[in-house]
């Protein structure tokens, strides 16, 4: 069974530590036991476990990175959902309790609103990526936040007795979102892909 990346560096790290504990217990004893021309061999053992100690910690620092990143983009993928879910349960509502078409209204351009806040807070707070084709990925999510805050304007705009034109911009809404996850969704396999492939 392979080991996952994690697992990897404790190990690492633990035989490091095996080895330099191995050293401190001979340092005090080298000049005693050990010939002049190998005293340069320990010298270098030691730059090298130094040197190896520093990788370790850099290859940790590396993926806590790659795991917050991938946590930003699973939590952004929610907050989407969450969106995609109250602009259905809107349009649902609307053709369930037409008499309270106004409330509804009020209630969710104001809640649809706040989550479109949430939701461009955290692709703002994504890193953007290097390569071309993860960086046009990333300039559509640009674009359907655009069209969403436009939807969003539309429906807080819309006449209130317009159930028809309400609907419709429930729907684009809903449908702007899913483009949004799958776009979102795209990215973090790119993200992944690329693990693999190192």
């Amino acid at each position: 069974m392979a080991s996952s990346p994690v697992e990897l560096i404790s190990s690492l790290a633990s035989s490091i530590q095996n080895i330099k504990g191995t050293y401190e217990l001979i340092a005090p004893l080298k000049n005693l036991l050990i010939l002049p021309g190998q005293r340069k061999n320990i010298s270098e053992l030691q730059g090298q476990i130094q040197d190896t100690e520093s990788k370790v910690q850099e290859l940790k620092l590396s993926i806590a990175g790659l795991s917050k990143l991938v946590r930003s983009y699973a939590d952004l993928i929610g907050d989407v959902r969450v969106a995609t879910a109250s602009s259905d349960k809107f349009s649902e509502l609307i053709e369930l309790q037409p008499d309270l078409l106004l409330n509804l209204k009020t209630f969710f351009a104001n809640n649809i609103r706040d989550e479109y806040t949430r939701v461009t807070s955290g692709i703002a707070n994504l890193p953007k990526p290097q390569n071309t084709e993860s960086g046009q990925k990333f300039g559509n999510l640009e674009i359907i936040a655009r069209n969403l805050r436009d939807l969003i304007q539309q429906l807080r705009d819309s006449n209130s007795g317009d159930k028809e034109q309400i609907k419709a911009i429930a729907k684009k809404l809903s449908s702007q979102y899913s483009d949004m996850e799958a776009t979102l969704s795209e990215l973090l396999r790119e993200i992944l892909a690329g693990l693999e492939s190192t």
